[in-house]
């Protein structure tokens, strides 16, 4: 339980370095008629999680999504 609680910390951790990363230098989105669904820099994160876990972007929004449920 433990080592899962540390995982979870610097999984948080490196999604916040990349968005904090992010916003200083990627504008909010790529064109001005895009859906806006997601910012560049959330993108970014994303990316910088997949490559960081090694897994695939569904993975990814997975771990996103139950972890926008927690308290």
């Amino acid at each position: 339980m433990k080592r899962k609680k540390i995982r979870t910390q610097v999984i948080v951790r490196v999604a916040s370095l990349a968005m904090k990363l992010g916003g200083r230098h990627m504008a909010d989105y790529g064109a001005t008629r895009s859906r806006h669904d997601f910012t560049q820099r959330q993108l970014m994160a994303c990316l910088i999680l997949r490559a960081y876990l090694k897994t695939t972007y569904r993975v990814v929004l997975v771990l996103l999504a139950v972890s926008s449920r927690e308290p």
